[in-house]
């Protein structure tokens, strides 16, 4: 206890004694504040732990019940950040940077404590991996109790640098907005359909929580619970045929959206109390000026390994679908897409909506031809984030069209 009640008061310590008696100013030397940063930021005996606290189903396709899971081999991506300085510590005595809590320019491990750290979850606990996620690793709380901290987490981690329209970029931004409050940004996020977007955040209590401190003068308090959010829509397609003669002379060859909104950004944390809605934490968010898009074709939504998220079409006759006019099943769609709410595309295009296009084949004396033109339909309603949507198509193309 005695180490940590140390470095609380070794600041104003220093300060003095970087001073003579002619500067009443008690300025420390760069050298000075520099080694008090650098004694500061080492660990404490103090390991950071997490656990999950809810989460509403788990991170793959289905958006349904069960314990929060991550398949082997990929990684929630945890930050450790700042919140505020602690109670006792004097701010004035504070180096400016930490004192400002200064996100995006901190090199010193004080504000920026774990940076999209690898971390697995099994029973409920949070396992950290090292930087490549090839071995387990722990981490501590400062020594210097200055700060207190909060979690972060999203999934899927992605690396800090990706391909983006032919060039590496980064994908963690730290900024600040018009009103000196910082945030974080994972930004590039490219979907494929398959996988969810999910956020979380621990609850911290009130007092210095959480911090080395906290934990020692708080020697039965539990460990920080992450609460995770689904921030996609998952739609789940159904096709039917309008009437008989539709049913015995239309296939379905493919099924794709060809605008999803592709790369994304989200809002993993921001110090702002009360941000616009578009900056608050959690939120997902179209990356750029304009509307990045790209052809995701449906997947198979199935427990099959052979079929599990994989396209549910190859375009062939062979593979079509062949459709009817029974009532719909709603245990077995055709096929599924997990996307961003298309809301988030009407700050770039405010008449955006998905589009659902539907490839097909017409009966041509004894065979099926692929036709050249598509039946395209719009995805229209209201949407959340985190629920399923059933989207029931009847086809009812002209099987004669006239030039």
């Amino acid at each position: 206890m005695n180490k940590y009640l140390f470095i609380l008061g070794i600041v104003g310590t220093a300060f003095i004694f970087g001073c003579t008696s002619d500067d009443l100013t008690m300025v420390p030397s760069q050298e000075e504040e520099r080694a008090l940063i650098v004694e500061a930021s080492q660990d404490s005996d103090v390991p950071i732990t997490l656990g999950i606290a809810s989460s509403r189903g788990v991170t793959r396709s289905p958006l349904g019940g069960g314990d929060f899971s991550i398949p082997e081999g990929e990684y929630l991506g945890v930050f450790c950040l700042s919140t505020g300085i602690q109670s006792g510590v004097d701010a004035s005595l504070l180096p400016s940077n930490i004192r400002l809590n200064r996100w995006n320019s901190d090199d010193t491990g004080l504000l920026v404590r774990m940076k999209n750290v690898p971390a697995s979850v099994s029973s409920g606990d949070v396992t950290f991996m090292n930087s490549n996620a090839t071995a387990v690793q722990t981490y501590y709380y400062p020594m210097g109790n200055w700060m207190k901290y909060n979690f972060y987490a999203y999934y899927p981690r992605q690396e800090e640098t990706v391909e983006f329209v032919g060039q590496d970029r980064p994908t963690i931004e730290f900024s600040k907005d018009d009103n000196n409050y910082y945030y974080l940004l994972e930004k590039y996020y490219e979907i494929d359909g398959t996988q969810d977007i999910i956020w979380g955040k621990a609850d911290p209590p009130e007092g210095d929580a959480f911090s080395a401190r906290y934990f020692i003068e708080n020697v039965s308090a539990d460990k920080p619970q992450f609460s995770f959010e689904h921030k996609l829509v998952q739609f789940r397609f159904f096709v039917k045929a309008a009437n008989p003669d539709v049913a015995d002379n239309v296939k379905i060859t493919n099924m794709s959206v060809p605008n999803a909104l592709g790369y994304l950004a989200l809002v993993i944390a921001n110090q702002n109390p009360a941000p616009v809605d578009s900056m608050k934490e959690g939120t997902i968010k179209v990356f750029g000026k304009k509307n990045v898009k790209k052809k995701l074709n449906v997947k198979w939504l199935s427990n099959d390994d052979n079929y599990k998220d994989k396209d549910r079409f190859d375009g062939t006759i062979g593979n079509a679908l062949a459709i009817t006019t029974d009532a719909v099943d709603y245990n077995n769609p055709v096929g599924y897409l997990m996307l961003a709410n298309p809301a988030i595309g009407k700050s770039r295009d405010g008449n955006f909506k998905y589009e659902l296009q539907l490839d097909w084949a017409k009966k041509v004396g004894d065979d099926f031809v692929v036709q050249g033109i598509p039946i395209s339909v719009e995805l229209g309603g209201d949407f959340a984030e985190g629920k399923i949507y059933n989207i029931v198509v009847t086809v009812n193309p002209d099987l004669n069209p006239t030039p």
